[in-house]
């Protein structure tokens, strides 16, 4: 079920794995940091800045023409960052419990979305092991929820960037 075509350029595997990666190490901070009181690691949102730095420079290094389907994963995934950062600004409001869940349900979303369009089996898995995070973070407290996004997030980000960049070279 993979995608044989050459439409795909797998411009979209820097950022899998970075924002994945920023993601994952974010969730372990803050299991360990609500498990253990280990204060320093409640700073791990600074990640997030640094990812963004990568991004920026990333972009502005990038030259290579970008696919259709790259094009796509652009756009669901500045879909969903907006959605993330919707569900991280209002959810204290409603109930920090289900901040983690809906972030999932994002995931789950995107990675259907993106695997579906290029025909990745494995990003469909992976977004089917993040749709089964999803359930079981509504049923979890918070550090056994950070651990599940953890799961999630590598599962939809992480194994299918490093899939796509060992596709590329």
């Amino acid at each position: 079920m993979e995608n044989k075509n050459n439409d795909v350029s797998n411009a979209a595997s820097y950022y899998y794995i970075l924002w994945g990666s920023i993601v994952v190490l974010y969730s372990i901070a803050q299991f360990f940091a609500l498990k253990y009181s280990i204060g320093f690691l409640k700073n791990s949102s600074l990640l997030f800045l640094i990812g963004g730095i990568l991004s920026y420079f990333h972009a502005k290094r990038d030259t290579a023409p970008h696919s259709t389907i790259d094009k796509a994963y652009l756009k669901v995934w500045i879909a969903i960052s907006i959605g993330l950062v919707l569900v991280n600004t209002i959810g204290p409001f409603l109930s920090i419990k289900y901040i983690i869940p809906l972030t999932l349900a994002l995931y789950t979303t995107g990675g259907l979305i993106t695997g579906t369009t290029s025909k990745s089996l494995l990003s469909i898995i992976g977004a089917i092991i993040c749709g089964i995070c999803t359930i079981g973070s509504f049923y979890t407290d918070m550090p056994m929820q950070f651990l599940l996004q953890a799961l999630a997030v590598a599962s939809v980000h992480i194994i299918p960037g490093v899939f796509l960049l060992q596709k590329k070279n």
